[in-house]
């Protein structure tokens, strides 16, 4: 009895590695693409929850003790989103005051990597009709209550609360099946879909 590898069992493991790697290495960019999606997917909602939570602890800004933050998203700038903090603003939420992102109160700027951007901002998506004018986004959080309070600019208006409970915030890349949806509602739920 001879021990060993037979040439022919040789050739036919070294068929099967090579039919493997070739699968493997022809879904790599396709997997890529979607892990970088889906980590700035992930990166956009921590900053939510980060400007949340600075709102609701008891950290300054500007000197002010009841400074709201917030998170704006831009598509004129669509590789890129600020954590803000509103010192721009009073005290107190007058009726009627729109919050809104104010050059000078960006606290910090994330770059999306890769091929990643924001693709579109929609409100009232998850009812209909739903609406996808929406050209930029600040969301705001309020202390001592967790309020958020949502205002939306579209092209050539000034800023306004948009007044509805949800708003989608889509991330991608150029092809229409890359992406994922950043739920926010207003209740302070954040989801992040496919």
């Amino acid at each position: 009895m001879t021990r060993g590898f037979t040439i022919i069992e040789l050739l036919v493991v070294i068929g099967i590695m090579t039919v493997i790697t070739s699968t493997m290495l022809m879904n790599y960019p396709e997997f890529s693409r979607r892990l970088a999606i889906e980590r700035e997917a992930q990166i956009a909602a921590l900053a939510l929850r980060e400007a949340e939570e600075r709102a609701i602890r008891t950290q300054q800004a500007g000197g002010t003790f009841f400074t709201p933050f917030g998170v704006h998203f831009d598509l004129a700038s669509p590789k890129e989103y600020v954590l803000f903090a509103d010192t721009k603003r009073s005290t107190t939420i007058p009726a009627g005051e729109s919050d809104f992102y104010d050059s000078g109160e960006a606290l910090e700027t994330m770059v999306m990597g890769r091929d990643v951007r924001v693709k579109d901002i929609c409100q009232h998506e998850k009812n209909v009709p739903a609406n996808c004018d929406i050209d930029s986004l600040s969301i705001v959080f309020y202390r001592p209550a967790p309020l958020i309070k949502v205002n939306g600019k579209t092209s050539g208006n000034p800023p306004v609360d948009l007044g509805v409970p949800d708003f989608e915030i889509h991330v991608g890349t150029e092809e229409p099946d890359n992406e994922q949806t950043i739920v926010v509602w207003t209740t302070g739920a954040i989801s992040i879909e496919d």
